[in-house]
């Protein structure tokens, strides 16, 4: 098959996107609705606007509009459920005619956390109470207090004439845990899984003019998926960013850009036992020698395979156009196509191009940047989708009708025996274990807010993290290749100090107290296959993150009955092969496993050991200590690394690993909200609302002390902060640290606020007390609506207290805090519209949670 002249570029022909904001993965990709604005984008469809507050798949609506999709709080129909299971079809009444009753439940965490679910409807009295509530424990002092049912969101959506013929996908990130999607009544589809992303095509049910999305999110326990348990909390609903995409029928799928750096790649596979490398072909890689004469040179080909999608009905010809730039850069670096490939109506097919072969080195692109923590270069490659219509095997000056970028870098990471080698040296990986969770947010945490997170940890002279113990939003692995922080990112399946347990549901987040690997036979096919597909789905979306130097099937599979261990091991195998299927670039490890034999080649690549296993001196495979620590604390805390069970006998301030062993990993980073003991909550170096403990302090002051081991992107020693003792005359209101007083309406920043202590002569002391912040004028939102208050004991310890503060309108905001006895404090943000939407204004009783109940 062969390509004549060049392509056409056909007006629109970018993925489309509607959207309050754009996706990090595919800028200038998908068409925004604007608010109130009916703006032409650059190459894309006109869109109009519904008649009242339009905010993309998932903004706060006026308690008399439609409930909308997205935003921090939840919309859960009591009674009763409007969905007819014998037909699959969703039947709402009308306006003008009773509609169901809707009650506002907060999906909380420690903190009286609610998740992004903006708007809700009027609903039964008590809720706002319950919503304003805080809490900060785990188990049966709050920790399993998050609402556990059944969550409804619905939105109008205008439907251009212009779409005719286009095809329309609805995209989530993520919700929590069973999603069925409606369209005008129809259900389209069900997604089970609460970690990672899903796509419908719902093109079929939609009608030019109005139409109505309905979205159905279940969190109850279920015996047949994944997780069944874990150290965490289970809050429900949409919790991460919705999509609508617009495409040509001819168009790449979700997340369908694979690419790869051949010439720096060779994970390194034992090759003494086929069961170590199955699903692995030895020949794509170069040799030992070859990819260290790479390195040194700084020289790759590049690989991009390229899923497309014809959902015409006609056979197509079509090939896929490549072209590489440094990121931020208008030079086309390299530009290379995939043969010609006829493809049939309603199906799909692989387009691999392939820059230059291994062997011929003088076509690599030359004097690269390598990613590294120092030196976080990244790269994007533009797929263009070039199609005729002749299914003749030849293309002559073909139309581009999708083009789609893909960030990337140039990196070698190889897991040995004897440690980690990054770009052929040999590196400690020096990190922490990050839950995603925030005080007061839950898990509806912004973009901003994971970057802030990843810049913690990387300020504590730290280079890698480890994803605990789900897949992360999309928008973190972002953080982490910007910011210079390797990653390693883990599936759901995981076990906890539960074994046996086999709930009978009730309804209740104390379902989740149970063995993490079914006891039941008639569950276990469907609950091994939710471990799959997530796995499968995690890799999807990440696999072409530079910082992303493993894959781990999951944690601590050990506690489970001894009756199913077995079972548990045997996954973790399966789990293993099947990443090595979808992504042979990287190994696959397994967190926690120091018992029942689970440190073995037969089960995962790397073994990650936790707790008291970092004593375990392991020759055999890959290793690393996955978690250390597990000390519980409030703010202030101890100064002291707490090195636990790697802790040098010779002196408690510094750590000593086993012969072998990549590094090591605190647990935690960040406090966490948990259905297990309240103390599990508290481990964190930094609590949950982001302010550092005297452990983090630590940390940051002697990073010298690793520092020439390994590569850090911030490696420079920074002296400890602390309070004095004394009673305060006054305090500070300001944004935190890597906050700004700018802020966008997007939805994917907000600010962190601080409220600070403060002495006569303004220094911090760390006298407690409580502190309300109220939103006095301007627009915006706090946890639980327009005021929020931090508690000694719960949210306010040692002199200080923060808050996470965000806005879906643009202006101008003043907020004010007050504590008994002392002047008020304030600060004003500012936020920008980035959305279109200059000009609107916030709806009167917005966030106003008398209202809600």
């Amino acid at each position: 098959m062969e390509r004549r002249g060049e392509p056409v570029r056909r007006p629109g022909h970018r993925h489309q996107r509607e959207l309050q904001r754009e996706h990090p993965h595919r800028r200038n990709r998908r068409l925004r609705v604007q608010r109130h604005v009916d703006r032409q984008q650059p190459g894309a469809d006109r869109v109009h606007p519904e008649r009242d507050h339009l905010y993309g798949l998932g903004r706060y609506a006026h308690p008399d509009d439609d409930v909308r999709l997205a935003g921090p709080v939840g919309v859960h129909v009591t009674h009763p459920d409007p969905v007819d299971r014998s037909t699959d079809r969703i039947e709402f009444p009308a306006e003008g005619e009773p509609q169901p009753r809707l009650a506002v439940h907060p999906v909380r965490c420690l903190g009286g956390a609610e998740h992004r679910l903006r708007r809700l409807a009027v609903g039964s009295r008590g809720a706002a109470a319950r919503l304003r509530r805080t809490v900060r424990r785990g188990g049966s002092t709050g920790g399993q207090s998050f609402r556990v049912g059944v969550g409804w969101y619905r939105r109008h959506l205008t439907v251009p004439s212009s779409w005719t013929g286009r095809r329309v996908e609805f995209e989530s990130e993520g919700a929590f845990s069973v999603t069925d999607l409606y369209v005008n009544g129809t259900r389209i589809g069900t997604h089970r899984g609460g970690f990672t992303g899903f796509a419908f095509d719902i093109t079929s049910a939609l009608r030019t003019g109005d139409n109505v999305i309905a979205v159905r999110v279940d969190n109850n326990w279920r015996a047949d998926l994944a997780p069944r348990t874990g150290d965490h909390q289970f809050s429900g609903g949409l919790y991460r960013d919705v999509f609508l995409n617009v495409t040509d029928n001819v168009h790449v799928a979700w997340y369908g850009t694979f690419v790869s750096t051949p010439a720096l790649t060779n994970p390194t596979w034992d090759t003494s036992n086929a069961a170590y490398y199955r699903n692995i072909d030895l020949a794509q890689y170069p040799s030992e020698s070859d990819l260290r004469a790479n390195i040194a040179a700084r020289r790759s080909n590049v690989r991009v395979q390229t899923e497309v999608r014809n959902d015409g009905s006609s056979a197509i010809d079509v090939y896929a156009r490549q072209e590489v730039r440094r990121q931020g850069s208008n030079t086309v670096l390299a530009t290379f196509d995939s043969p010609v490939r006829t493809l049939g109506g309603a199906s799909s097919t692989t387009l691999d191009a392939l820059s230059g072969s291994l062997t011929n080195t003088a076509a690599m692109l030359q004097g690269l940047d390598l990613w590294a923590p120092n030196n976080p270069a990244l790269y994007t490659v533009t797929t263009s989708v070039v199609v005729d219509g002749s299914a003749d095997g030849v293309i002559t000056n073909g139309t581009v009708v999708d083009a789609y970028d893909s960030t990337f870098g140039f990196r070698s990471a190889q897991w040995k025996v004897d440690g980690f080698y990054l770009n052929g040296v040999k590196t400690l990986l020096f990190g922490a274990d990050v839950h995603q969770d925030h005080g007061g947010w839950s898990n509806a945490v912004t973009d901003s807010g994971f970057a802030r997170d990843v810049r913690m940890v990387r300020e504590a002279g730290m280079n890698f993290i480890r994803g605990s113990h789900y897949p992360h939003d999309p928008s973190f692995a972002d953080a982490t290749d910007k910011l210079g922080v390797m990653f390693w990112s883990e599936n759901v399946f995981w076990c906890t100090a539960t074994a046996g347990v086999e709930p009978t549901p009730s309804g209740r987040a104390g379902d989740y107290k149970a063995d993490g690997y079914p006891q039941k036979a008639t569950d276990q096919a469907a609950f091994e296959q939710s471990t799959m597909d997530a796995l499968r789905d995690m890799i999807r979306v990440n696999r072409n993150h530079p910082s992303v130097i493993n894959w781990s099937m999951g944690n601590e599979v050990f506690f489970t009955a001894s009756g199913t261990a077995s079972k548990a091991k045997a996954l973790v195998s399966k789990l293993r092969d099947y990443a090595h299927q979808l992504d042979p670039t990287r190994k696959a490890g397994m967190g926690g496993v120091q018992r029942n034999s689970l440190d073995q080649l037969a089960v995962s690549d790397i073994a990650g050991y936790n707790g008291d296993g970092g004593k375990i001196t392991n020759t055999w495979m890959p290793n690393v200590v996955s978690e250390y620590g597990s000390y519980t604390s409030d703010r202030p805390g101890t100064y002291d690394p707490t090195y636990g069970d790697v802790k040098d006998p010779a002196d408690g301030t510094r750590y000593k690993l086993t012969t072998g062993s990549a590094g090591l990993a605190i647990w935690a980073g960040f406090d966490h909200g948990t259905i297990m003991d309240p103390a599990y909550a508290r481990m964190g170096m930094i609590d949950f609302y982001r302010l550092p403990k005297n452990q983090w302090y630590w940390y940051r002051a002697n990073k010298s002390r690793w520092s020439s081991l390994t590569n850090l992107a911030d490696p420079t020693p920074v002296a400890r902060e602390q309070s004095i003792s004394g009673t305060a005359t006054a305090m500070t209101l300001e944004v935190g640290r890597n906050s700004s007083r700018t802020i966008t309406d997007d939805g994917s920043t907000d600010t962190q606020l601080v409220v600070t202590m403060r002495n006569g002569s303004g220094a911090w002391v760390n006298n407690t007390r409580a502190v309300t912040l109220t939103v006095t004028s301007g627009p915006g939102i706090l946890p639980g609506g327009k005021s929020y208050t931090a508690n000694p004991g719960t949210q306010t310890f040692d002199g200080k207290a923060a808050i996470e503060f965000r806005s879906y309108y643009a202006g101008t905001t003043t907020i004010t805090a007050t504590s008994a006895g002392l002047p008020d404090a304030t600060i004003t943000i500012t936020t920008t519209d980035t959305v279109g939407a200059t000009g609107e204004t916030e709806p009167v009783n917005f966030g106003n949670a008398a209202v809600w109940g």
